[in-house]
């Protein structure tokens, strides 16, 4: 078998596999496959960089006081989402959106049900196509039961009127247990 430098080095793809040893796999140090994709999900969890893009239509947009679009799901039992950072791209379509009579948006995130999972919130016109969105530290002053195993979604505190854009949000987040 000849030395693994001498291979053809090549770009990975996310289903390509790679040979690893389960030191505490049946049978211990057994030779197994492990994806591209599957290590950078790990890498990414265990650094708390883990990110999910949302596409939210003109439709969803109209609605969004009365139905909530998810940017995180929730992870399960005894696990709360953390927002790092969020960022918003805004395609003007023909219309401007309103509301309240402003030709402009806010647009809150929160946990479903209410709970706040961040006071900031970004305006969306016709002169920026780009936001971000920092949320505050929403923990503080939350019982785990509040916040636990909650979809993180968007939300509009008042009705949004015409407008035709469209709306991508990129979250990056990460996983918690609710008790440590």
């Amino acid at each position: 078998m000849p030395r693994i430098s001498t291979y053809q080095t090549v770009t990975p793809q996310g289903d390509d596999t790679i040979i690893i040893s389960q030191a505490n796999g049946s049978p211990a140090d057994a030779t197994k496959n492990i994806t591209v994709n599957s290590l950078t999900n790990l890498v990414q969890e265990e650094a708390g960089m883990l990110y999910i893009d949302t596409e939210i239509s003109s439709a969803q947009i109209l609605d969004l006081q009365n139905t909530p679009v998810v940017l995180v799901p929730a992870q399960g039992a005894g696990t709360v989402v953390s927002i790092g950072r969020m960022f918003a791209k805004y395609t003007f379509g023909t219309t401007a959106y309103s509301q309240n009579g402003n030709v402009f948006i806010s647009i809150n995130v929160n946990y479903i049900e209410g709970v706040t999972a961040g006071q900031g919130f970004f305006n969306l016109d016709t002169s920026q196509d780009m936001y971000q969105l920092s949320p505050a530290d929403y923990r503080v002053g939350q019982t785990p039961s509040a916040i636990e195993n909650k979809d993180v979604v968007i939300q509009s505190p008042s009705p949004i009127t015409l407008g035709d854009g469209t709306i991508k949000v990129r979250t990056y987040y990460s996983v918690i247990p609710s008790t440590f």
